[in-house]
């Protein structure tokens, strides 16, 4: 899949940071310059989920957040489910089908918090030119300092008895194994992830942001309890044009 550089493109490479040349034909009618001077991160991936197109601020998030080889990982012609652990894959693999196969915009709360700020944002998918694919954008609508007390140090404590750290895959915290029900922010594990990481849903996010899951799947199997849920506000979701 060829990805056309800006100055050999035309109109469309010249708005999006990104476009694959074979795809640009179903973008007709969509806001390129608009969607490329957006500041939320927005890809379009085409029906079998393969990134064909980003803009500028897809990059720059990422950059900002220690993924400097983004484009390398995840570019044009690379799966947007590579990203994904699991669960979550299962989950939004799904989720994005439906919304491909019912034409239907998909909207989903997720965090996305660096080690000292808490992030949330709108994830919306909203499905192009008959099915062919999807536009996703990613809307800050919360951004608050993690206070000092809510950090922790990395520890034995966060450690399984075989070693592993068990952490959120939307979250991103991790759970502590000698005090029930804790997950806890350890800095250093955002800023670095080991090798020896296993990924679930911790129970606030679990029944915060995925009640259907939680309703579907026996507690006992994600070996969860009832959890807190987090102090931090919940913005109102602002209002998203549809790029229908």
């Amino acid at each position: 899949m060829p990805a056309l550089p800006p100055s050999e493109s035309g109109d469309h490479a010249q708005a999006l940071a990104a476009l694959d040349a074979t795809f640009s034909g179903a973008l007709t009618g969509l806001d390129l310059a608009d969607i490329a001077a957006s500041p939320d991160p927005t890809l379009v991936v085409d029906g079998d989920l393969l990134i064909r197109g980003y803009n500028q601020a897809y990059i720059d998030f990422a950059h900002a957040n220690g993924l400097p080889a983004i484009e390398a990982n995840f570019g044009v012609g690379t799966s947007l489910l590579a990203a994904f652990s699991e669960p979550a894959r299962a989950l939004y693999a799904q989720a994005y089908r439906n919304a491909l196969d019912r034409q239907e915009v998909f909207h989903q709360s997720c965090e996305c918090s660096s080690p000292s700020e808490y992030r949330e944002y709108l994830l919306s998918a909203y499905p192009i030119a008959k099915g062919i694919g999807l536009l996703l954008c990613h809307h800050l609508v919360a951004a608050d300092p993690i206070p000092m007390s809510e950090r922790r140090a990395r520890s034995p404590e966060h450690l399984s008895p075989n070693d592993l750290i068990v952490q959120c895959c939307h979250c991103r915290e991790v759970r502590n194994f000698q005090h029930e029900n804790r997950w806890d922010w350890v800095p250093d594990l955002i800023k670095q992830m080991p090798t020896n990481v296993s990924h679930t849903f911790c129970p606030r996010c679990l029944d915060h942001y995925y009640p259907d899951l939680g309703e579907k799947r026996s507690r006992s199997r994600w070996g969860l309890s009832k959890g807190r849920r987090s102090n931090h506000p919940r913005a109102p979701m602002r209002g998203l044009r549809s790029f229908r």
